[in-house]
This record gives structure tokens, sequence and C-alpha cells, in this order.
């Protein structure tokens, strides 16, 4: 019942918005980014300093409940002024697919990270938030550190600091000792996160 899921978004929003909406300051300075010889995607390869100014970044990924709101908004008004100029024409931000809707019941967990959004989607939902999707460098300094790090809690895989497998995702921030040094949340694991740039 999508009005019942109205008022479960609400009521989330009421009693979590200050904690959801935390944003993470990460120092100005050189990280080291990108994949060594062997690691991961090759096209990341190979690893190299880069300096970045200071910046902010939200501790945990966007959840279904924040995303809510921002359709409810475009919903009721219909201002895609802060949308992406090169978004295709008649988007209505919903997220899902023709199979997996708004109505898809993963959708009735307000504290899950929201899912299936395209970057069109992220982009106008940061701007409308009053924010930006981080560069790809930035995304990656939030997540590793500066030393070069394989994840954000070292360089050994430990599937008990992150939200992965069968039964991911799960509520925001459910993996604590998982976070990246500077305290940012599902890093590694959960769902994707989109950037406002191509990794390549």
């Amino acid at each position: 019942n999508l009005a019942e899921r109205d008022t479960k978004m609400q009521k989330a929003l009421d009693e979590n918005r200050g904690k959801w909406g935390k944003m993470i300051l990460v120092s100005a300075g050189k990280f080291i980014m990108g994949s060594g010889e062997g690691e991961f995607i090759k096209e990341e390869s190979p690893q190299h300093e880069v300096y970045l100014d200071a910046y902010c970044i939200d501790k945990y990924e966007v959840t279904n409940a924040q995303y809510w709101e921002f359709f409810q908004y475009i919903k009721k008004t219909g201002d895609h002024s802060k949308c992406h100029p090169e978004e295709p024409k008649g988007k209505d931000h919903a997220p899902g697919t023709s199979h997996t809707g708004w109505d898809y019941p993963y959708y009735d967990y307000p504290d899950y990270p929201v899912c299936r959004v395209d970057w069109y989607d992220a982009y106008a939902y940061a701007a409308w938030a009053g924010k930006r999707l981080p560069t790809e460098a930035e995304w990656e300094k939030a997540s590793r550190g500066t030393d070069g790090r394989r994840f954000p809690w070292g360089n050994v895989w430990d599937v008990k600091k992150c939200n992965s497998g069968i039964n991911a995702p799960l509520t925001v921030g459910s993996f604590e000792p998982g976070n990246s040094v500077y305290g940012c949340a599902d890093m590694s694991g959960s769902v994707s996160e989109w950037c406002s740039d191509w990794y390549h």
C-alpha cells in the first residue's frame, strides 16, 4: 500500500534526518589512487598520487526515504530546474525498471540504500539536496584514505566488515567496523554509488 509507505517514509525521515544527512570532512592533501598491477580493473592502473582540496561527502548512502522525499517533490512540482541539462526528456526520476518500479517491496524499507536509480536520477537528487555527486577521486579518497589500501579497513578482505553476499543490501551503516578512516560507511559492499565523472 503506497499510502502506508508514504507514512512510514515520513516517520523515518523525521526520526533520522540528522543522522542520514551527516557529512564527513575529508582533509586536503595527496592520496594514492587507482589499482596496482593485477588488481580489480585494469583501466584503473597504474596507481598514482593525486592531490585534492578539502571537501565534504555524505557519511551514508542515500536512503530510500531520502530519495522518496525528492521523488515526491518532483511529482508535486514538476520542477526539473536542478536536473542535468542533457537529462532525457520525460524523465520522472522514479527508481526501478519497468519490471521493478517504485511499488517493488524493496522500497518499503526507509533505511535501505536507494537502488535502481540511474546517473541522471543521482545527479538530480544531489542538486535538489543542495549537494553534488563526488568525483571519482573524491569518492576513492573518502573510501580508502591516503595510503593506497585495497579496502576501507585495510588490505585484507573481511566479509564481516561490509554489506555483501545474499543478504545485501541492509540498513545503511550496518557495518561500522568497515567504515573508512574518515568514518564513511558502506564504501565497500552494499550498493554501488554514482560519481560525477567517468572512471577512465
